[in-house]
């Protein structure tokens, strides 16, 4: 994930779009996304049709290089960063399988559905030292 998220995106919105205003732009343009894909497998929910169910976490490194890179480089950067970010679920980063081999095998449609799986690893330091 660090390669995709170390690209030099321009955090505007398309020439195509000339003067005209687009309000998402306002909500992505300084934030920073940490991860892709979701474990809930929730049937209202699309993210893990077109993410994955499973986590794939930026490092701690890749995440402070992208905040420095729009702190340097977006031109009206008011020192906020809206969120480090996770799609929907921010509480999600770090997030993953205990066992390498057992995320590859799992065919369970959710993680955290009828209840949160023993080999899910929902420890929360990553991302409060983060």
């Amino acid at each position: 994930m660090d390669g995709v998220f170390d690209l030099p995106y321009s955090r505007v919105h398309h020439k195509a779009y000339g003067n005209a205003n687009v309000p998402a732009i306002e909500m992505i343009q300084h934030s920073v996304n940490s991860m892709r894909g979701y474990f809930g497998g929730c049937t209202f929910c699309s993210i893990t049709e077109h993410e994955g169910r499973i986590i794939q976490s930026c490092s701690e490194d890749s995440i402070i290089r992208e905040i420095e890179a729009i702190s340097d480089t977006s031109p009206n950067f008011t020192a906020f960063i809206f969120p480090i970010w996770a799609a929907p679920q921010p509480t999600c980063t770090g997030w993953t399988a205990k066992m390498k081999r057992l995320k590859a095998a799992c065919r369970k449609p959710s993680c955290v559905y009828p209840g949160i799986c023993p080999d899910l690893n929902t420890d929360h330091s990553h991302l409060i030292k983060l």
